[in-house]
């Protein structure tokens, strides 16, 4: 899967990893997109500021909790071609 992950990420700029709690999704994507920043929206603080100032550096890993939904929509508009 991190193979794929991998060669995945030449070609699309934004990657949805799902699944259920604890099953190593965050941990995953730490070992193949280790050189990317990374943002834990889980951290009340870390989501407060993007709250308040959603850029960041690209790419990035982002981890969106539940909850963090409103990121969605503008994460789609910066991305998808029918959105723009």
């Amino acid at each position: 899967m991190a193979l794929t992950m991998g060669n995945i990420f030449r070609y699309l700029p934004v990657i949805t990893l799902t699944g259920p709690r604890q099953s190593g999704k965050t941990t995953l994507c730490r070992k193949v997109f280790a050189s990317l920043p990374y943002a834990n929206l889980e951290d009340a603080s870390t989501l407060a500021e993007a709250r308040k100032d959603p850029k960041a550096p690209r790419p990035f890993l982002l981890n969106i909790r539940r909850g963090s939904s409103w990121m969605r929509p503008r994460i789609s508009r910066k991305y998808s071609p029918t959105c723009k």
